[in-house]
């Protein structure tokens, strides 16, 4: 039940977040489609977990089983986010989607039973996990590279320095709770496996709903990041210019 409340409570602070993030979305530079879509998929899967459970609504189930692999979409869309933030840019390349390759043929090899008694399921159901463990790291291998290189160890910076250091710092941030989230989604995957149960990765939901509310309460608690910094000190000349005028006014 304690759990229940956590990811309805975390769900909540999610949309929130997501609502104000969109708002600002034309004139942020720290949010893109792809941090939208993270931030997204993750709220409305907690949402559906949280209202079901507490039977707020019955009509949208809890995925369980293979169709809990297309979550996997936040691996590729981190690194998607990671490389427009990097870039600054919006327009989308279409090649994107061959990110989805391995995420979809991992799918259909799942819902294909003669698949799935061939030799590709070996050493048993517990194939998955190698098949998941490994994406899941080329992904968070493939992020580290691109924002050490572009970013985290970069010296030579020629634009605004202080927007600079908010988005290594905001980063940091999120690169180390998307290392905790692969890892601990991976621990529960095994734990699942071991004990007998359909995985669904969430074995460990406390952890990880504790890892999106840091996420969460850091945009939210940071304007920075919410408007961007650029935005953010437009906005702070203006009300300085109004309330200058308020104040000298006959």
């Amino acid at each position: 039940m304690v759990i229940s409340f956590l990811f309805l409570f975390t769900s909540i602070i999610g949309f929130v977040t997501l609502i104000l993030m969109i708002n600002s979305y034309r004139s942020n530079p720290f949010c893109n489609f792809f941090l939208v879509l993270i931030i997204g998929i993750v709220t409305f899967r907690f949402f559906i977990h949280g209202s079901y459970n507490l039977e707020f609504q019955t009509l949208l189930k809890p995925d369980r089983g293979v169709f809990s692999v297309f979550y996997l979409i936040i691996a590729p869309s981190s690194y998607l986010y990671y490389k427009y933030l990097v870039s600054q840019k919006n327009n989308y390349n279409l090649l994107d989607l061959k990110h989805l390759i391995f995420i979809v043929l991992l799918f259909i090899i799942n819902r294909n039973e003669t698949l799935k008694n061939s030799f590709i399921f070996y050493f048993g159901p517990i194939t998955n996990l190698f098949f998941i463990g490994i994406f899941v790291f080329f992904y968070l291998i493939k992020n580290y590279k691109l924002l050490s290189k572009k970013i985290w160890f970069k010296k030579n910076i020629i634009s605004n320095k202080d927007h600079f250091k908010l988005i290594k710092n905001w980063t940091i941030h999120f690169y180390i709770i998307n290392l905790l989230c692969g890892i601990l989604l991976l621990i529960s995957i095994f734990a699942e496996y071991t004990i007998g149960i359909i995985p669904t990765g969430k074995s460990m939901a406390s952890v990880l709903l504790m890892f999106w509310l840091v996420i969460f309460f850091k945009i939210l608690l940071s304007p920075e990041i919410l408007y961007g910094l650029p935005i953010l000190n437009k906005t702070l000349l203006k009300l300085l210019l109004q309330k200058f005028r308020i104040l000298n006014l006959p």
